[in-house]
């Protein structure tokens, strides 16, 4: 997905908006450590969360376990942008933390059948 001109000029005003919006607010301090598993899946092109900040975050933070994945074809909306890689990754990084790795079938394997008594 590539961005227009006009797709620029539109994001800039609408997130100088939320910048002067926003300021007045405070902001929290971003955590350095996190007691839990970290994933970041990022679109190298994202303009509302910027990829250099995102991937400098994600390398100072302090975790048992982190990984950032850059979608090289996606902005803010991977999911959508380039569904069969992200998919990919939720079953490759996701998987293994929720205890299941990936799946026998996902692997070219049988999927397992149910016995009858």
């Amino acid at each position: 997905m590539e961005y227009t001109p006009d797709d620029v000029r539109a994001q800039k005003a609408a997130t100088q908006w939320t910048t002067r919006t926003l300021s007045s607010r405070p902001t929290p301090p971003l955590p350095s450590r996190l007691d839990v598993p970290v994933i970041v899946i990022q679109g190298r092109h994202d303009l509302h969360t910027p990829y250099e900040p995102a991937r400098e975050f994600v390398a100072r933070l302090q975790a048992p376990r982190k990984r950032f994945v850059t979608m090289e074809w996606s902005a803010h909306v991977p999911m959508l942008e380039e569904p069969g890689r992200f998919l990919a990754v939720l079953v490759k990084e996701v998987g293994v933390l929720a205890g299941g790795g990936i799946p026998r079938q996902a692997r070219g394997g049988r999927a397992p059948t149910r016995r009858s008594r």
